[in-house]
């Protein structure tokens, strides 16, 4: 604690610390910057608690950012890169055990990392079997292109326009909702 923690304030001083004295008078220590209670009557604590809490806030909203980039990549659906990423990471965890006791001291990050591994690509399997029968977003494109040049052939040149506008506003109903 330094000195100016308990620094005394005048009475009618706002930065006066709100707690209350055995005798039940106001305390007369001056409050913790930003806070309203001295050190003495909690007021570290209290900002503790306020600092935790605009640091949860702003992780959670760093988080819902990161998430709402992350949210339409294609690439989340291939879970390839991050299998890779773990194998690379219990090569090189293996590479550093250079005797038995190297083994049994990274036995427990070695177990882990397997289990990761096979969870990851059983993920994946099931990913790849339940998006098998689904379209990607640029294939139902080029889809809606061939069939507006199918149908070009058979439809006059000035209603074709119409079919395509129509096409693309139902394709982006379908990826947006």
């Amino acid at each position: 604690m330094e000195e100016h923690d308990y620094e005394r304030v005048v009475e009618d001083d706002p930065r006066r610390c709100q707690g209350r004295t055995k005798a039940g008078s106001q305390c007369i220590l001056k409050s913790v910057p930003g806070g309203t209670y001295c050190i003495v009557h909690g007021g570290a604590t209290q900002l503790k608690s306020e600092k935790k809490a605009n640091l949860r806030n702003y992780n959670l909203e760093r988080y819902r950012q990161r998430i709402s980039e992350l949210a339409d990549n294609p690439a989340l659906k291939n879970l390839s890169e991050e299998i890779g990423i773990l194998r690379m990471t219990l090569e090189n965890t293996l590479t550093l055990c250079h005797t038995p006791t190297d083994l049994m001291l990274k036995q427990s990050i070695i177990s882990d990392t397997i289990l990761k591994i096979e969870k990851l690509v059983t993920s994946c399997h099931k990913l790849d079997k339940d998006m098998s029968g689904l379209i990607g977003r640029e294939d139902l494109q080029k889809l809606a292109g061939d069939i507006i040049m199918i149908i070009g052939e058979h439809v006059p040149a000035g209603d074709i326009e119409s079919v395509a506008m129509k096409l693309q506003i139902a394709i982006a109903r379908m990826s947006n909702g």
